[in-house]
């Protein structure tokens, strides 16, 4: 028998962190570097896509992604675009978006459907800069930005380049002034997320490295941005300490059964680095339940029927709990209503 359930989030406050501990992972010497997941957020520069004559230009990630592996780094790059596909089987996620306006948008929901990622490569305000939008309110955007991925990792390392220069002299002047602003963002680096500047313009030529477009990059052009990511990545990478995993979800009893949901209650781990949980039904990916909520109903069982919930929690370091943990439930009888009995007569002492 199939069944279709859906997951409903609920708030509970004043529930105090508390967990049992499972499972607690050490390093050991010798042990394979954990995978790094970096978020590419950005433009259409950072997207790619079809160019000049047909000719797919996939982005400085088709060429950063291999670098990095050939270095012997262990990367997983993030984001909810997974088009265009690269070559040869290369990860195609990124967050390349136009504009840094609908970036701020619409960025919380993106960062909600995928781990968090320990590095982010910012490369923004190139479409802001053509339309002439107020340098004010451009840089005001990524300062914002930055907060939204701070609030999904407070460990994030962010590298924030200076924008690539275009073929129009009206749109360079903007992104000149612009790239001013963004080597202030420096100041709201932190001891627990720092902020790297990225140089672009050494070595760029607009005329040279960009596309009949005047703004987006050919092969030449992709390669020499994949080359100053490449050469700012690798000190961070170095010196990333491998996540561990995160403690795992036990079961504690706190579950209610009714005929057709189970309501499962839990609590935050005390852990800081502590992201969310991910939910299983028999086996199968059924929703994120984000810090915070503490609490979720899966509807749609039929009465009396077993299930079994598994969960597993991810850190801020995009590190899932060595093992799912299983609980089963069984939902409670559907209440029949019995025909049989007549009805009581009441007698009222206050009637006329």
């Amino acid at each position: 028998m199939s069944e279709v359930c859906s997951w409903r989030r609920h708030r509970r406050p004043g529930i105090r962190p508390v967990l049992v501990v499972l499972l607690l992972a050490t390093a050991s010497c010798g042990a394979a570097p954990a995978t790094v997941p970096i978020l590419p957020l950005g433009d259409s520069t950072t997207h790619g896509g079809i160019g000049d004559g047909g000719v797919l230009y996939p982005s400085y990630r088709a060429w950063l992604y291999p670098d990095l592996g050939a270095q012997g780094y262990d990367v997983d790059f993030a984001g909810s675009e997974h088009v265009p596909a690269l070559p040869n089987g290369l990860d195609p996620d990124n967050e390349g978006i136009p504009g840094t306006g609908q970036v701020l948008a619409e960025l919380p929901g993106w960062l909600g459907t995928y781990p968090p990622p320990q590095v982010a490569l910012i490369h923004l305000g190139t479409s802001d800069a053509a339309q002439d939008v107020p340098r004010t309110r451009t840089i005001a955007d990524p300062t914002s930005i930055i907060g939204v991925l701070r609030a999904r990792n407070p460990s994030m390392t962010l590298l924030v380049a200076r924008i690539i220069p275009t073929t129009t002299g009206s749109v360079n002047t903007r992104i000149d002034a612009l790239n001013q602003e963004i080597a202030g963002l420096r100041a709201l680096s932190t001891p627990q997320s720092p902020i790297v500047i990225v140089g672009r313009h050494s070595g760029y030529g607009a005329q040279t490295d960009n596309q009949a477009d005047g703004v987006h990059p050919v092969t030449p052009g992709e390669q020499k941005m994949a080359a100053r990511w490449d050469a700012a990545l690798i000190p961070i990478l170095d010196g990333l300490a491998p996540p561990q995993p995160p403690q795992g979800v036990a079961d504690l009893g706190n579950t209610t059964c009714e005929p057709r949901s189970i309501t499962r209650t839990r609590t935050d781990p005390a852990d800081p680095a502590f992201a969310d949980v991910a939910v299983y039904l028999h086996g199968a990916p059924a929703g994120t339940v984000a810090k915070g909520i503490e609490s979720f109903t899966a509807t749609g069982p039929g009465p009396s029927t077993r299930h079994t919930i598994g969960t597993k929690t991810w850190n801020t370091a995009g590190v899932a709990s060595t093992t799912r943990v299983d609980h089963t439930a069984r939902t409670a009888l559907e209440a029949v209503k019995d025909t049989t009995r007549r009805p009581r007569r009441r007698t009222c002492t206050s009637c006329p």
